[in-house]
This record gives C-alpha cells, structure tokens and sequence, in this order.
C-alpha cells in the first residue's frame, strides 16, 4: 500500500507523456516497469531511476524465506548474512577487471541486485544485532565512545569519495558496503542514543523524510531534459531549479494521494 498505488500512478503519468509528448519508452522498457527488473534490463531516463526499487523488491520476495528459513536453521545465520556481502564483492572484481562476457553483463551491472544485495545485507544483520544483542550495543557505545562510533560511521561514508588513487581499487569493489555500514553505524547510534540525534526529529526533517519515497518517484519527470517534451529550456527543468517542482510533487502526491490509501494498511493488519 506505501509502494504500489504511487508507482503505478506515476507509470500512468509516463504513458500520457508517451502519447502526447516526444517522451519514448520502449516495450523492454515497460516490461521492466511492470515486473521490477528495471535494474536487469534496458532503460530510458524517464524511469532510470526505479532501478533502486527493482533491488528492493526482489529483496521483498527472498527475504521473508529467508527468515523464516532462518528462524528453523539458526545455526546457518552467519553464512546467509555473509552470502550476500561474498557475492557482492566477487561481482564487484568481476566488473572491476572487465572480464564480464556481454550476455551475463546486467549481472555484475553496478544496479544489478547481486551488486546491490549486501547493503540490504547490511541492514538486516543491524536489524538482528539490535534484537539479540541490544545491551553490549548500548555498552559498546556508552559515553564518548559514542563520538568515536559516530566518527567511523561518517569516515566510512566519505572514504568512496576521497580523491586518493591508491584507494581506488578497494574503493571500486567494496565502496557500496562501506557507506553502507557507515550508514547503519549512524542509523544503529541514533536508535541507542537519541537524545545525541534530536534534529532528526526536527519536523521539518520528518516531512522531507515522510515525502522521500513520493519524491524519488516522481523527480525524474522534472529531471529529464525539456527537450523530451519538446519544450523550451526553463528554470525549473534544470538542476538546482528542478528540485523545487520535484519537491512540491512529492508533497502533493504524498498528501493527496497516497496518504488516504495508507489508512487500508490498517485494515489488512487487524485482518
């Protein structure tokens, strides 16, 4: 009910823009809209970017057997958590030497859900530390060892963007799996410790952050080029101007829209 109604609007909205605009799509590209495997297939710019739902959707159909297949074989847990990030950094070597025949490439592609599964990865072993282990968590991070935890998290987001050559091949394969560990290093303090991440809770960064979904769909329509719709150039179809109408689509939508849907997810939970 958060991801369907919004996304197959804005596949409604692109259909339109097909028919009356220069906007073109062709029939791959639709197959990979309407099954989630934009990130395997061939794409335009106009729906580029659903690459990243692709992943997470696939995610969403193996990982409920994941788990429960987990919950009946606990002793196996740190060999599937370890697959994905495995896989991940031997398709990321694969893609790093060009060694990739032409017929299995979106395999090993930088938005394939082989390349991209470990950060999920990630996020899940956070998830079950912070269930089985929350109290050497806490202790972990007591006191000013927190700035220290916090100070690790961030150099592991900023490390795949430092201009260092000779970092460049570990960066290339492993780069992903840092920032997303600095994330979750972030992401897991702020759970713990609060009271040191009040301005997430500022309601301005709760807005932008209860909008997010409904902004990164509907961006990319403002983000294309005029001359897709074969209009002239103006303010607000170029970067930075382009992310006020995104912005203010992402509002529109989420509160017109898809915020009366979000009531029925009450009603299938109580069901």
């Amino acid at each position: 009910m958060r991801i369907l109604p919004v996304y197959l609007a804005y596949l409604a909205v692109v259909a339109v823009l097909q028919f009356f605009t220069h906007v073109h799509q062709p029939p791959i590209g639709w197959i990979g809209d309407l099954t989630f495997t934009v990130n395997f297939l061939p794409r335009t710019t106009i729906s580029g970017h659903l690459w990243s739902l692709s992943v997470e959707e696939q995610f969403y159909l193996l990982w409920p057997i994941t788990f429960v297949w987990l919950n009946k074989w606990k002793k196996y847990a740190g060999w599937i958590f370890a697959l994905p990030i495995i896989v991940a950094i031997l398709c990321h070597i694969v893609s790093f030497n060009n060694c990739v025949p032409w017929l299995i490439h979106p395999l090993f592609h930088a938005h394939s859900s082989l390349v991209n599964f470990d950060s999920l990865d990630v996020g899940c072993i956070a998830a079950f530390a912070l269930a089985k282990h929350e109290s050497r968590l806490l202790a972990f991070t007591a006191g000013k060892k927190l700035f220290l935890v916090i100070a690790i998290g961030v150099l592991l987001i900023a490390i795949p963007s430092l201009d260092m050559p000779f970092i460049f091949p570990i960066v290339a394969v492993a780069g992903n799996l840092f920032q997303t560990m600095g994330f979750v290093v972030l992401l897991v303090s702020s759970i713990l410790h609060p009271s040191y991440f009040k301005p997430l809770n500022w309601n301005v960064v709760t807005q932008v952050g209860l909008v997010s979904y409904s902004v990164y769909i509907w961006q990319q329509i403002f983000y294309a080029a005029p001359e897709a719709y074969a209009v002239a150039n103006v303010w607000w179809m170029s970067f930075p101007g382009w992310l006020l109408p995104a912005l203010a689509a992402g509002f529109a939508s989420y509160y017109g829209f898809e915020r009366p849907l979000l009531k029925l997810r009450t009603r299938f939970r109580n069901n």
